[in-house]
This record gives C-alpha cells, structure tokens and sequence, in this order.
C-alpha cells in the first residue's frame, strides 16, 4: 500500500473517532446535578445539528478525498 493511501486511512479513522465522540457528546451530554445560573445554554436542538453538520462535511470532504487518490 502506497505512503499516501495509509496517511489518508490514519487521518479518516482519527476523524471518525473524534466525530464520534462529538456527536456522543452532542446527543448524550453530562447531566449537571446544579446548573449554573450565569452561564448561557443554547437550546438541545442546535447542539444536535452542530455536531451533525460537520459530520457530514466532513465525509464529504474524505470522499472527495478518496476520488482523488484513485
């Protein structure tokens, strides 16, 4: 297997775990026993869709990445 093929899967499966822990963090968060008052929450929605949306870019952009290689 060439240099550029393996970097490309190290990168891809990098990626997939971080996304994967993004997204775990998106649809199950940490329950705080005492939320803080002062702090700002953005509403659950939106939390979902910002750790969807580059998910999806992002499998974008590998595919695109792959077309390349070949």
């Amino acid at each position: 297997m060439d240099l550029h093929h393996v970097l490309f899967w190290v990168c891809a499966a990098i990626t997939a775990v971080a996304e994967l822990l993004i997204l775990r963090a998106a649809f199950f968060p940490v329950a705080e026993v005492t939320p803080r008052t002062n702090l700002p929450r953005s509403p659950r929605a939106i939390e979902v869709l910002w750790g969807v949306l580059p998910a999806f870019a992002l499998a974008a952009v590998f595919s695109v990445a792959w077309r390349t290689l070949w």
